[in-house]
């Protein structure tokens, strides 16, 4: 009996080994992304990728970045409605911004 208890523990001991061992050669060879930049758009709330990002030039501030979507349907909805003299930062009002689009 004793000698099938040694077997049975030389197995438990081998399986994480064997496993682990067999997990990292996974990861290894499993290709790597670089990390992506996002901003944090200030109308939909999302995490987008800077490529997206846009702001509007009289603003400047990054953090009133907005994603190209949301900016332009946000400006478009102004239009529509016929409130063309709201056609500013999305935060107008934060931080001291009074941008409007020219």
């Amino acid at each position: 009996t004793q000698a099938k208890w040694w077997r049975r523990q030389l197995v438990y001991e081998e399986t994480p080994r064997t496993w682990a061992q067999a997990f990292a050669s996974t990861l290894g060879s499993v290709p790597l992304k670089s990390p992506t930049q996002t901003f944090h758009c200030c109308i939909c709330l999302e995490n987008i990728t800077v490529a997206n990002r846009l702001v509007m030039r009289r603003c400047g501030r990054d953090t009133h970045s907005a994603c190209g979507d949301c900016l332009k349907t946000y400006l478009r909805l102004r239009i529509e409605e016929g409130r063309v003299n709201e056609l500013s930062c999305p935060c107008l009002g934060d931080d001291a911004c009074e941008a409007h689009a020219a």
